[in-house]
């Protein structure tokens, strides 16, 4: 996970690879709970990383990067957010379903 700052200055980003080392310890307590089939463990240690992701992204969007350096690092961030959700929703055990609903049936125009 810290291999994320890999080439970033840390006076630019102060807070990017402590807070890296932080989720990446909680993804390891998360990941030791769901082996032992312990959803509930795994889904309190995941509950807010995809929320510090977020903010590293405000930070690194702030930062005084190349912009080479901001789109890659903010697309990563992105990336590691949504895997971090998915991990919270399967932990959970949510899923998504849609349906949609017509008034108008297939042959009729609105």
């Amino acid at each position: 996970m810290t291999g994320l700052a890999n080439g970033i200055e840390e006076s630019k980003v102060p807070k990017l690879e402590y807070e890296l080392r932080q989720i990446a310890t909680k993804i390891a307590k998360a990941t030791a709970a769901a082996n032992r089939n312990d959803s509930s463990a795994a889904a309190i240690t995941l509950i807010g990383i995809a929320d510090v992701f977020k903010q590293l992204s405000v930070d690194v969007g702030q930062a005084s990067l190349t912009a080479s350096e901001k789109s890659a690092l903010l697309a990563r961030l992105e990336e590691k957010r949504e895997q971090a959700e998915t991990a919270l929703n399967e932990a959970l055990g949510v899923t998504l379903e849609a349906e949609v609903v017509s008034r108008w049936g297939r042959m009729a125009k609105p």
